[in-house]
């Protein structure tokens, strides 16, 4: 069947279809009470599929269970400069500490709560008594793939442009024009369009939070859609009758099912397009690319160690931009954290060359004859 048909009037909605059910994927801006009501008004929403009234039976969020508080509507804190430099010293993911002060900085601008459409997402099904599903990737997993991406320098440079560059000087009103021109113009999200902006220059952060969570978001749709196909299937055919059916791969619900999925709308084309590449996969090749894309390279005395003189030519850019030090003494901290990095980076380089980010071996090779479609 065509995976993709009409979107309707909005370029925020794509509709995905499998054996026995459709997916109706809405795309969000993440900081932005317009995506909130969008929301609300597709999961309220009733279509006719075959002459039936449908309402969705399960809601599908772009939500980890590491960040399951979104669903519960818990605004963050917006750290201070010492609070952030604090969190790095005792050990949290210096990108995770950026990411943060970046997002909750602007939300608090806008007087939201970043990614409340999860939580409207949340309230609404449970109105109609539908499932919610967490089918992102665990957030830790895609921020150390995503700064073991980026080499020292790369890291160096990434943290400088965070917090000087881009859009955290723009009072509320321009904040809000600029998300509505890029909804417009680029079909994204806010922070996906800063993404791509960055791609040149960071491209393996883009791949890891943008490109691999695209595959991972379509297969978790594609698993948890099954999953609930089953079930429906035994209602209708009592277990036994249900699991002959399931295996032979060819049945027919009596009751099409609804879903929909909440997302960033900067995913919604990778999700189309990988929603028809596993397709032709087999359950096992589907399997395998999710151990690909949850795999984290392991810790070595090498990458503690420059990890160590990153994260304190780091604090030194941190403290330097956010406390708002003129020019010349921010280029003299910014130059000062590079020859840290750098001479601890020489001292071991003899030794064992900085790790990076390498995908696990892929188990598909050892099981391409067998093969097991549904």
């Amino acid at each position: 069947p065509d995976h993709l048909a009409d979107t309707g009037d909005a370029w925020t909605l794509r509709r995905l279809y499998g054996p026995n059910y459709q997916i109706d994927v809405l795309g969000t801006a993440h900081i932005s009470s317009e995506s909130c009501e969008e929301v609300k008004r597709l999961i309220r929403g009733v279509r006719v599929v075959n002459g039936k009234p449908l309402r969705p039976t399960a809601v599908m969020v772009e939500v980890c269970m590491e960040r399951r508080a979104l669903l519960q509507k818990q605004a963050p804190h917006v750290p201070t400069v010492s609070e952030a430099v604090s969190r790095v010293v005792k050990g949290e993911n210096v990108f995770c500490v950026l990411q943060g002060y970046v997002v909750s900085t602007l939300a608090d601008k806008l007087g939201c709560v970043p990614g409340e459409e999860f939580f409207h997402a949340r309230v609404e099904a449970d109105k109609i008594g539908a499932r919610v599903f967490p089918i992102d990737r665990p957030v830790s997993i895609t921020l150390a793939r995503a700064w073991g991406a980026l080499g020292w320098w790369g890291k160096l440079k990434f943290a400088w442009q965070a917090i000087t560059e881009g859009v955290s000087d723009m009072d509320a009103k321009e904040l809000r024009e600029l998300i509505r021109e890029i909804k417009k113009t680029s079909k994204s999200d806010i922070f996906t369009d800063m993404l791509r902006q960055a791609a040149a220059e960071f491209p393996g952060l883009v791949h890891a939070i943008l490109t691999e969570r695209d595959l991972y978001l379509a297969i978790a749709m594609r698993k948890v859609a099954q999953q609930l196909e089953w079930f429906q299937l035994c209602d209708e055919l009592g277990e036994q009758a249900a699991r002959n059916a399931f295996f032979e791969g060819d049945f027919k619900l009596r009751n099409q099912l609804r879903f929909v999925a909440v997302v960033g709308a900067g995913h919604l084309d990778g999700i189309v397009e990988n929603w028809k590449k596993i397709d032709s996969l087999s359950d096992d090749e589907i399997d395998a690319e999710l151990e690909r894309l949850s795999y984290r390279e392991p810790e070595t005395w090498a990458s503690r160690l420059m990890g160590f003189a990153i994260k304190w030519g780091l604090l030194s850019v941190i403290t330097a931009a956010s406390a708002g030090i003129i020019a010349g003494i921010g280029y003299g901290t910014y130059i000062g954290g590079r020859w840290a990095a750098n001479t601890i980076a020489g001292s071991i380089a003899s030794y064992q060359q900085p790790l990076a980010i390498q995908d696990a071996p892929s188990s598909s090779s050892s099981s391409s004859g067998n093969k097991s479609k549904r």
